[in-house]
């Protein structure tokens, strides 16, 4: 659920500006929304300290096997420091990267010394370098010209010509580069031997990145406080803040304000106020969290939080696009490894439960399809709890099932958040719609007959959507705005239906290539080859399935279950000013 909210007006002494935010941060309950835009030259100089700590952190926390901590002096000096290795190692990086081009390029020529062409051409012989058209058979050359074919490769054949002339052949000319071969390969490795000694370097800064860390925290804990300063209205000798609360914490808030002598004003949140959003759940339906936090999504605070669906659904979609149990047992051993190998370095553990939750349905499903590592290479004896989920049309009649009780879900409680004005009537509308178009997609798709309601339940279903889709002073104005936009709904629907049918696609794909993968194992004429590419293949097969998760599962929770529900994911999150710091 999404916790309510309260608006608050703080108002202290101008004087007391600075005690009063470091105890309201002490609190950690508001969360500001600036009056103003917070400017100044505190604020900035407080954000380019937050600037310049981000990057010396995303420079120094890729790096694996951290050095023990040790505490720095002038961290600005230490950051600039880091700042500078990292420009020379991204410089060097640069210098290898199109040295190694170069090189690639004329190995294909042989080792030769570009001084020798140029002291020739002083005495009158010229030495040049083509490539010719593969399809050039006869390269035509002046009297007395003596031309040699050095090698062919990418469609071209490669000539070198000596003549007394420098005029240029029909042909495309490549020049030498200015050291030999030999002589790029020497300055390459003593780049990279450079390049070694810079990262040893950069290493050993690490030392420096837990209390950089705490620094950085400490450097938005005061851009916060000054942004937050520099964000009241200052009327006379007082200040005004405002924030947000959640109403559960209002008479904390109160009570502190009482006792620092703070004048408050609460007031309910307006139409047009941008009010943070906090959700609240039990624990099972908490275990969606880590999926809204990976693909970055928040209810707004006037729209609904859908997590028990989505956790409920998304959990569905998960096992039908993998489908396979071996893989889901593979996926759980993982989680369990990696909960038991860096567990205590991580204090939430939801998404390990998230992932027990997944991968124990994929196993099921996977079960009752009787799908392990694929299905062709099983024997009779392993058969299917349900072989009914194993033909073609069936499972794509589940897929349309899913996605109408999926859609139904969404338009009823649209309606419910309609009730009571009578616009509620086109969620109705739109809920006769979608159920015409499951019967219209079995009709096309599966072959089913379709009842002869369908049809009229679409129309008087797009009829009530029509006329109820404002109030009746507006409607004549608002049909000819969304003319276009409603006939594309109208179609949208069935699209919506029909794009479940992906889960069916994605799941038959998986079986494929994993049965794919099976037909590799000890193939006579591979060799050992063989059992590289099985394990590769389905190595391969089980990264394309965790992919499959974020593009498909993931989209038809926030697309079309939340196009439907109207739901925008406009949510702005709730972070209170709050005093999170560890002694730097």
């Amino acid at each position: 659920m999404i916790v309510p909210m309260k608006k608050i007006h703080l108002i202290v002494q101008k004087k007391d500006v600075a005690a009063a935010l470091e105890n309201l941060a002490g609190l950690g309950l508001v969360h500001i929304e600036h009056c103003q835009i917070p400017e100044g030259k505190p604020v900035e100089c407080a954000r380019e300290t937050v600037e310049i700590l981000d990057q010396v952190l995303a420079i120094l926390s890729p790096i694996k096997d951290k050095k023990q901590a040790e505490r720095c002096g002038d961290w600005k000096e230490k950051a600039t420091e880091i700042l500078d290795l990292q420009a020379l190692i991204t410089q060097h990086k640069e210098f290898i990267d199109k040295r190694t081009k170069r090189i690639e390029t004329w190995e294909a020529w042989g080792d030769f010394e570009p001084q020798d062409i140029r002291d020739l051409a002083k005495c009158g012989v010229f030495v040049q370098l083509y490539e010719v058209p593969a399809s050039v058979k006869n390269v035509e050359v002046s009297a007395g010209a003596v031309l040699q074919e050095i090698g062919k490769a990418k469609g071209f054949t490669r000539y070198v010509c000596i003549k007394e002339g420098d005029e240029n052949l029909p042909y495309d000319r490549v020049y030498p580069p200015p050291v030999s071969l030999s002589n790029l390969k020497l300055l390459q490795a003593e780049e990279e031997t450079e390049l070694g000694q810079l990262n040893k370097l950069l290493w050993e800064e690490t030392t420096y990145f837990e209390q950089l860390k705490k620094i950085r925290d400490a450097a938005q804990y005061e851009l916060d406080i000054k942004s937050a300063e520099a964000g009241m209205y200052d009327y006379d000798r007082l200040c005004f803040l405002k924030g947000f609360i959640p109403e559960d914490h209002l008479l904390d808030l109160q009570t502190y304000a009482k006792k620092q002598e703070w004048g408050v004003l609460v007031e309910d949140p307006e139409e047009g106020d941008d009010v943070p959003t906090k959700l609240k759940n039990k624990e099972w339906v908490n275990l969606s969290k880590p999926a809204f936090d990976l693909i970055e999504i928040l209810p707004g605070y006037s729209e609904v939080d859908i997590s028990p669906v989505f956790l409920v659904f998304f959990t569905l979609f998960f096992a039908m696009l993998i489908g396979d149990a071996a893989y889901g047992m593979i996926f759980g051993l993982l989680t369990a490894f990696v909960q038991v190998k860096f567990g205590k370095k991580i204090p939430d553990k939801t998404p390990f439960f998230l992932m027990y939750l997944l991968t124990g349905f994929c196993i099921v499903f996977g079960v009752l399809t009787g799908t392990y590592f694929g299905q062709a290479w099983l024997p009779d004896s392993i058969q299917p709890v349900v072989p009914w989920l194993n033909e073609t049309k069936n499972i794509q009649l589940v897929c349309f099932v899913v996605a109408v009780i999926h859609l139904t879900i969404a338009r009823l409680w649209a309606f419910k958040q309609k009730t009571p004005s009578i616009l509620a009537l086109a969620e109705i509308g739109w809920l006769l719609v979608v159920w015409g178009m499951f019967f219209v997609a079995n009709y096309f798709v599966l072959g089913y007959a379709m009842p002869r309601f369908a049809v009229p339940m679409i129309g008087i279903g797009a009829a009530l959507a029509l006329f109820f889709m404002a109030p009746p002073w507006e409607l004549p104005k608002k049909i000819g705005q969304e003319a276009i936009p409603f006939l594309l709904g109208i179609i949208g629907a069935g699209t919506d239906i029909v794009s479940y049918i992906r889960l069916f696609a994605v799941g038959v794909a998986t079986v494929a290539v994993a049965d794919a993968a099976n037909s590799m194992w000890g193939v006579a004429s591979l060799g050992v080859f063989s059992y590289v590419l099985f394990i590769f293949l389905h190595l391969l097969n089980m990264v394309l399935a965790l992919m499959a998760i974020l593009v498909h599962a993931v989209r038809l929770n926030v697309l079309e279950f939340s196009g439907h529900l109207g739901l925008e994911w406009a949510g702005v999150k709730y972070q209170p000013l709050q005093k999170t710091l560890q002694e730097a």
